[in-house]
């Protein structure tokens, strides 16, 4: 049974003669409700006043097939249909999280209500112009989490290539890595000079000023042939693998004869494989460069956005 004194706990109605809560009070009817009993689903005919006068009851709208929280009403808070609304139907349903205590108003009861308690008319067109606010507030914080969540999986999609790129070379690079030690070994074995292995390192860099990049597919395909033939022609394993290496640094069969002029025939596999596991890895350091500025650009470009203004 609700009694004047359960009104004291709303801040609307606190401040009421006692007159005025009583006759509140003779046209409330009570409602207990069990955790999940929804009071009101989404679509229903919006008929009456809700006074929380006991535990919490949440607001949950309908969003992209699931719900979202719209706010959470607990004791001395007032929700539902409220005079000089609009409000037709719900467009949420109520959600009891603790067991609750509920006042309704019906509607027709309103305009007697504002005859015989005046004053309350003014803090309830109050209480609605917060509501208002309140929904206004949460469909643009919705509007911007929205567009926040665009954001940010446009970013992920932007760094997840290159970041996938610099795995992918580091992985390379470490495997060639480890295969280096072994070949300037086999080197050692062939008593190459120093001087000779500095002037191999030497042209390297001087063919790999000349990039392959404007070879058309035909011509790069040729180049590569040509490349693997030279290769195979001087016993070179995986000579197709090692072609791509060269084409792309730049190479030719010329420039590869010219290299191998000085050295034993022995030598030659060897000092071509190493030659080639530098450029590689030299291209991979290049490669894990180019995707970590690619990273550095992004996260500039959303720092200078996230300072705008």
């Amino acid at each position: 049974m609700i009694v004047p004194d359960d009104l004291l706990i709303v801040p609307e109605f606190s401040e009421l003669p006692i007159e005025a809560r009583q006759w509140l009070v003779d046209h409330m009817t009570e409602h207990r409700l069990a955790v999940g009993e929804v009071p009101f689903e989404t679509g229903a005919p919006a008929e009456n006043m809700l006074i929380v006068l006991e535990g919490a009851i949440q607001i949950l709208i309908p969003q992209g097939g699931g719900w979202r929280l719209f706010d959470t009403f607990r004791a001395g808070r007032i929700t539902g249909l409220l005079p000089y609304s609009r409000m037709t139907h719900f467009g949420g349903k109520a959600n009891p999280i603790e067991p609750s205590r509920v006042a309704y108003i019906h509607k027709n009861d309103f305009r007697e209500m504002l005859y015989h308690i005046p004053e309350l008319g003014q803090k309830l067109i109050a209480l609605m112009s917060d509501r208002v606010r309140s929904t206004s507030y949460n469909d643009q914080l919705q509007e911007k989490m929205l567009a926040l969540g665009k954001l940010a999986a446009g970013l992920a999609h932007e760094i997840n290539n290159p970041a996938a790129a610099v795995n992918r070379a580091a992985a390379t690079l470490q495997e060639r890595l480890q295969k280096l030690p072994a070949l300037v070994a086999r080197l050692a074995r062939h008593g190459l000079s120093e001087e000779l292995v500095r002037a191999a390192d030497e042209f390297r860099h001087r063919c790999s000023l000349e990039l392959a990049t404007h070879l058309s597919a035909m011509e790069r395909g040729e180049r590569e042939d040509a490349v693997a033939d030279w290769l195979d022609a001087h016993q070179v394993p995986e000579s197709w693998m090692l072609a791509a290496t060269f084409v792309e640094a730049g190479f030719r069969p010329d420039d590869l004869e010219a290299i191998a002029a000085d050295l034993p025939v022995s030598a030659v596999p060897d000092l071509v494989l190493w030659l080639e596991g530098t450029i590689a890895a030299d291209r991979l350091l290049t490669d894990i460069g180019l995707a970590s500025r690619r990273v550095s650009d992004i996260v500039g470009s959303v720092k200078i956005y996230t300072h705008m203004d």
